[in-house]
């Protein structure tokens, strides 16, 4: 395809805003996760957190500035990305293995994310060509002896991104119907509340290499 417009975060923060809840976006030299970027393996890429394990109750974005795609409509425009990730998958191991009990009762990933596309008005979720691999995100989390809570969550029981990429992953996605003058994306991450036993710490969610590009070139 041909790009309309390419970030490869050469240079931080490249014009990305990153906010929310247990927001730890950082764009930098990843030292935790994949250890380098996709591009070189020795620059810089955006992360849930660069150096250490993503945030425990987080509900946070990362959007991208705004690009005019009015000259595309009608065109088959795609959103293309690398991303490598390790979200907080149940370990039926855990607790000398009664954690397994909870795998096999709650099968969900307690961090996770979504991309989503501006369409003018609002934010709307946006599905893979792949697709999403189907465990529900929980972020919404009250504890029954009222201990630690995290606040309602956007992202709270929906399919999303989860479990590990194991190697740094290309992902693609269709937004041939927001072409528009003020057209952003965001990378949207979830996580719950701390259960290192259960659902232990995990590094989260690296993003690289993002580019808006038409399918067809003129």
């Amino acid at each position: 395809g041909c790009p309309i417009v390419s970030w490869s975060f050469d240079t931080c923060p490249s014009g990305w805003t990153p906010a929310g809840n247990g927001n730890d976006w950082a764009c930098g030299k990843p030292t935790n996760g994949p250890g380098g970027d996709h591009t070189t393996g020795s620059g810089n890429a955006w992360a849930t957190n660069l150096s250490s394990n993503s945030a425990n109750c987080a509900d946070s974005t990362l959007t991208s500035p705004v690009v005019d795609l009015s000259a595309h409509t009608g065109q088959q425009v795609r959103i293309q990305y690398w991303h490598w990730h390790d979200f907080r998958a149940c370990n039926p191991g855990g607790l000398g293995g009664l954690c397994g009990a909870v795998c096999t009762l709650e099968n969900s990933t307690y961090s996770g994310g979504i991309v989503e596309a501006f369409n003018g008005s609002s934010w709307q979720k946006v599905t893979p060509t792949t697709g999403y691999p189907g465990k529900n995100i929980e972020c919404y989390y009250v504890s029954a002896d009222g201990g630690t809570t995290c606040s309602p969550c956007a992202l709270d029981g929906q399919k999303g991104f989860d479990g590990a990429s194991g190697v740094w992953v290309p992902i693609e996605l269709d937004v041939s119907t927001f072409t528009h003058a003020q057209f952003q994306l965001r990378f949207h991450f979830a996580s719950s509340a701390s259960d290192p036993f259960c659902y232990p710490p995990k590094a989260g969610w690296y993003i690289d290499d993002v580019r808006v590009a038409k399918l067809s070139c003129p």
